[in-house]
């Protein structure tokens, strides 16, 4: 039976990110998205002026509660961009429709050490509030930093050891927010030389770092996709650990193939020539359970 995941995210008309990355993603992972915008924009506000903005706040428990007159059952909720404070206790509301649904809480708040401009202290609060009712959360460096009051210190210029020990004691702390897994985007290795990007998992062996090598270019829109190809996949069957390693080789595929392009940064990554890659994994995956 096809899983059907229901996305609370903004949808940014042009720029390759939220929920124009998010559908796409998860529909090629063989996942119906059943979506529920916080905001409608022109465009993301990464490089745009002037962009539009419409605050969907009034139409989201609306919109949950017909789905519960009609019965539908979602087998995973799963939040992302707010377009303000009210958002966190309807999302709330919402999890709580869906008291069997995996919640999946991508708590975008901030990047490169810096949290956005829309968010308040009181954002901040309700959202480490919200992953409480989280069965994965997937932050990157700066939004574990915010939710745990830690003080932000980037990976780069770390060895492995180094990064392992950094990353072990940010999930550990994140750990204690949630009621399940974490997965840390935005980690980074040195090895003399080469460097590498990816993901930091604690699992039951500890924390594992799965990583690619790095692509020295920044685009909107790629933790939206690696947090879906993740939710994706472990909906499909996978493993925590091998879902992270697909998310982690994917973003590094469409980030290669952009910057080989030449596409501009805030026109976000190619990913319609990308999406074959999940279609494969899951036919694989399809078959393997015939």
């Amino acid at each position: 039976m096809t899983k059907n995941v229901l996305a609370m995210h903004d949808l940014s008309g042009f720029g390759r990110c939220a929920l124009t990355v998010i559908i796409p993603t998860l529909s090629a992972l063989g996942v119906q998205v059943t979506p529920v915008p916080t905001a409608v924009m022109s465009t993301h506000t990464g490089g745009y002026d002037g962009f539009t903005f419409a605050d969907m706040t009034d139409t989201m428990l609306p919109a949950a509660e017909h789905y519960s007159r009609l019965g539908l059952h979602f087998d995973a909720v799963y939040s992302g961009f707010l377009g303000g404070e009210a958002q966190l206790s309807i999302i709330d509301r919402i999890i709580g429709m869906n008291g069997t649904s995996f919640v999946l809480v991508d708590p975008v708040m901030g990047d490169d050490g810096q949290i956005y401009k829309t968010y308040t202290a009181a954002m901040c609060d309700g959202m480490r509030r919200l992953c409480k009712r989280a069965d994965m959360i997937t932050p990157n460096v700066t939004e574990a930093c915010l939710l745990t009051d830690t003080e932000y210190r980037p990976f780069s210029g770390m060895d492995r050891r180094d990064a392992e020990s950094y990353a072990d004691t940010l999930l550990t702390k994140l750990g204690e927010l949630c009621r399940g897994n974490v997965v840390m985007t935005g980690v980074e290795i040195s090895d003399g030389t080469v460097r590498s990007m990816g993901c930091a998992v604690k699992s039951q062996n500890g924390t594992e770092l799965i990583m690619s090598p790095e692509e020295c270019a920044s685009y909107p829109g790629t933790g939206d996709i690696f947090a879906s190809v993740l939710l994706g996949a472990m909906l499909t069957g996978d493993t925590l650990t091998d879902a992270a390693r697909l998310a982690v080789d994917f973003t590094h595929t469409v980030i290669r193939r952009t910057m080989d392009a030449g596409t501009p940064s805030r026109y976000g990554v190619l990913l319609e020539q990308s999406l074959t890659v999940l279609t494969e994994h899951y036919a694989e995956k399809a078959n393997e359970e015939e």
